[in-house]
């Protein structure tokens, strides 16, 4: 992708600095007690600083930036250090000695954070590499306290002299060579990571450019390293620090010139290759770059874009738009498929819904057939389970006596009947429901019986524990047993009791009549009784009937 015209124009700036930093020094050189570190030192300032700040704008992957925003502020820090040491500090203090010192933590932390940086070369940004290449920060950590100790051991430089000629006569130990060549393996490891990539990625050729731009810094190290004495012409121009740090910033760019890193670069060539319509806008919302093809969006709808999406008068376009750094990013969304497919919803919708109001017809009128039909099912259960009594009530009501005391008689043996009619009924639809049947419930409808009992002169009593829930089946069972007792005990009984007991062991329901008519037939009784694996038994003894039924409970319940 070509350079931009912005990008040209940047370049251009900092060669000037570069070069004129470099005519200049050459020329001030020769002059001695001339201060020029000051203004070298700016040059270089404003290409550092212009190069941090551009990091944060033009890299994406955030790791590569965290490192070289790192890289960058040690450059900075390095040249501050070298002005405070030449034009600051005197040059016999031991303080510009440590100053000097200090020089080896940007000579060995800039060349490892620009090789850390290039494992992540061709790497998507959410990847990561291995956590063990973070150990080489202990190595440059020993070597940079041991230069800054270097006074209590002198094995990075040695003053022959002492301290009093530090700044003239000295040589080179072994820690500096280490640091030396720490930093020249980690340049070397840039160039390697760099060559995998390519060849990985095949591009072979996007290789030369970065590689020839770390070649020139090599050659120029060879010659300052052939060199040591008197400055050569390029010696003069540029000292090493200076060109290490321009040549490391170099390798990078050639970087992001052959698209090896992902940057933030060349947006309107992004947008006319584009198929999406949108555009950027500075801080006034006014387009900056915007794709040839589409809506041309006016002021006053991007800015409602930034509060909820604007449909365009068009009817099938839609205007996004988000805040972005420098300005507003806008785009539109071809909403022409998504509008076809909405009105097939809501035809969709409307026929379901017209099927929805006939099914729901149809579940409504089902459920009305269905709840008649059990409603009839359970009036003919309560007619077939109390059709003796509604026989005998007929019997009673087509044969009653033409005397008074006959016929009340008569009346009050029918009210018995219709009282176990009614009770039994409404026990019948308790039942139906699903539900338990409360002794209480129970105990209602048996004293109801008995008070149509006493109406022909019979002392009764009843005695019903109250509290507790049985079984529909079973309470229906127990009235069922309470009224064949009462029906066949009648006319001649002279006193009945019921009473019903219930505890966590068991349930006792017991029944006794004084001189009755007839004795009950249990038998009709065994099945019930089986289901409820209780024992029912009933014994005459002394012109008195005893029906005892007892059974085991379960949980506490029946």
């Amino acid at each position: 992708m070509p350079l931009s015209v912005k990008e040209r124009r940047l370049i251009f700036l900092n060669l000037s600095l570069i070069l004129a930093a470099a005519v200049l020094r050459s020329l001030l050189i020769s002059f001695s007690g001339v201060a020029y570190h000051g203004v070298l030192s700016l040059l270089y300032l404003i290409i550092y600083f212009e190069w941090l700040f551009a990091i944060r704008r033009r890299f994406l992957h955030k790791r590569i930036r965290r490192l070289l925003l790192g890289a960058a502020s040690l450059m900075i820090y390095w040249i501050i250090i070298r002005y405070i040491k030449y034009e600051i500090v005197p040059a016999k203090a031991a303080l510009n000695r440590y100053l000097w010192y200090s020089y080896y933590m940007p000579i060995t932390l800039i060349p490892l954070q620009f090789f850390l940086a290039t494992l992540y070369v061709g790497k998507p940004e959410r990847s990561d590499v291995s956590r063990r290449w973070m150990l080489l920060y202990l190595p440059v950590g020993l070597m940079i306290g041991g230069v800054l100790t270097n006074d209590l051991h002198q094995a990075a430089f040695r003053f022959p002299q002492g301290f009093t000629a530090w700044n003239e006569i000295y040589t080179h130990g072994p820690l500096y060579f280490a640091a030396a060549g720490f930093a020249v393996l980690c340049m070397i490891g840039c160039i390697v990571t760099v060559f995998r990539t390519c060849i990985r990625h095949h591009f072979r050729r996007y290789f030369l450019l970065p590689v020839a731009e770390l070649g020139i810094g090599a050659v120029y190290f060879s010659l300052y390293a052939s060199f040591p004495g008197e400055k050569m012409f390029f010696q003069k121009g540029m000292e090493l620090p200076e060109f290490t740090c321009l040549a490391l910033i170099g390798f990078w760019e050639c970087l992001v010139y052959w698209h090896l890193i992902p940057s933030n670069r060349n947006h309107q060539d992004f947008f006319q290759a584009s198929s999406i319509h949108a555009g950027l806008t500075d801080d006034h919302f006014l387009i900056q770059m915007k794709a040839p093809s589409g809506i041309m969006p006016a002021v006053e709808e991007i800015i409602a874009s930034e509060k909820g999406d604007v449909l365009m008068e068009d009817g099938h376009t839609l205007l996004k738009s988000r805040f972005v750094q420098g300005g507003h990013f806008y785009w539109m969304e071809d909403m022409t498929e998504q509008n076809r497919l909405n009105r097939e919803l809501e035809e969709t919708g409307d026929y379901l819904t017209e099927e929805h109001a006939i099914l729901d017809a149809e579940t409504k009128l089902e459920e009305s057939r269905k709840r008649s039909a059990q409603q009839s099912q359970l009036y003919d259960q309560i007619a077939k389970s109390v059709q003796a009594q509604l026989d005998e009530i007929g019997e009673i009501l087509d044969h009653l006596p033409e005397d008074e005391e006959g016929f009340r008689q008569g009346m009050k043996v029918a009210g018995i009947l219709g009282a176990y009619i009614k009770r039994r009924s409404n026990l019948l639809l308790l039942a139906s429901d699903g539900q338990e049947i409360s002794t209480d419930e129970l105990n209602i409808s048996i004293r109801e019986s008995l008070e149509y009992v006493q109406l022909l002169n019979i002392p009764c009593h009843a005695e019903i524990a109250g509290g507790y829930q049985l079984s529909a089946g079973l309470a229906l069972l127990l009235y069922e047993m309470c009224e064949a007792v009462i029906e066949s005990s009648l006319p001649g009984v002279k006193g009945l009791l019921v009473t019903l007991h219930v505890s966590e062991n068991g349930l006792t329901f017991y029944m006794e009549a004084a001189s009755p008519t007839d004795q009950p037939d249990i038998r009709q009784f065994e099945e019930a009784v089986g289901r409820y694996a209780g024992k029912l038994q009933a014994d005459r003894e002394d012109n008195v009937l005893f029906v005892t039924f007892t059974m085991a409970m379960e949980g506490g319940g029946a």
